[in-house]
């Protein structure tokens, strides 16, 4: 759509790259204002973390966008060229920020289920302007579908195709919510055991991503089924996350 926001003579700022580092700055303030504010955890803990989980989340999706296409330039209907080109894996990154964060704050007071709570606004907040991203990029491309009012027309494919709305769908899934975490939260008793908000994310994150990456742009070499799987993991790991939560807290209550 618009790949290139500017040039200065032969540098390019290409819309990706500038509306991720725009998101994961937000997701990093964000996460350490509630990690400080709401859940008492003080800056240098709150600070540590962050930094091992934002290290590992950008070499994750990288990694993860990498080892997606890596078939497809391995079987020839690639160049190595598309491996360096847009479509990080926010589903690799998610994952290994996640495992970095629970290895950083183990025999801390400040515990890995109140950071995962704190993180879990920001990141649906990150991913909602990640994907404006990809949109003006033109990765995550949706499947080809008839010309309606909601489908999408990119430059670069030829005239009378019409996409899928992928990245405006994801992008406008994730503010919804991160719209229903911030209720979820004001429900919440001041004090509670474990993680709940960061297990609902994963929840409704993983059935979205489920569901709707059947419209994303299809591989030969089904791709996209191994994100599948991951949002499938990530939508259990949520569902039982969110039960042993709950059941601390009813024993609390006990």
């Amino acid at each position: 759509m618009y790949p290139v926001l500017f040039r200065i003579g032969s540098f390019e700022a290409r819309s990706y790259y500038v509306l991720w580092a725009f998101a994961l700055l937000l997701f990093l303030r964000y996460t350490f204002v509630r990690c400080t504010k709401r859940y008492g955890a003080d800056s240098q803990t709150a600070m540590s973390a962050l930094l091992w989980v934002y290290c590992c989340a950008i070499g994750g999706a990288v990694l993860g966008g990498v080892l997606e296409k890596l078939p497809l330039v391995l079987s020839g209907n690639e160049s190595v060229k598309i491996l360096l080109h847009g479509g990080a894996s926010s589903g690799f990154g998610i994952l290994s920020g996640g495992i970095a964060g629970i290895l950083r704050l183990r025999g801390e007071k400040f515990t890995a289920g109140a950071f995962a709570d704190a993180a879990s606004l920001p990141a649906a907040a990150m991913l909602s302007v990640g994907r404006i991203g990809c949109l003006l990029e033109g990765c995550c491309k949706g499947i080809v579908i008839e010309k309606c009012r909601y489908a999408l027309h990119f430059p670069q494919d030829i005239p009378g195709i019409f996409r899928f709305p992928s990245q405006p769908l994801e992008a406008f899934v994730c503010a919804l919510i991160f719209l229903l975490l911030c209720f979820a939260g004001k429900k919440l008793p001041g004090r509670y055991k474990g993680a709940v908000l960061f297990p609902l994310f994963l929840i409704l994150y993983g059935a979205y991503r489920l569901f709707f990456d059947a419209f994303r742009e299809p591989s030969p070499l089904a791709a996209f089924k191994s994100a599948q799987l991951l949002s499938l993991a990530a939508l259990l790991t949520g569902i039982c996350w969110l039960g042993s939560s709950l059941k601390k807290n009813a024993d609390k209550k006990c």
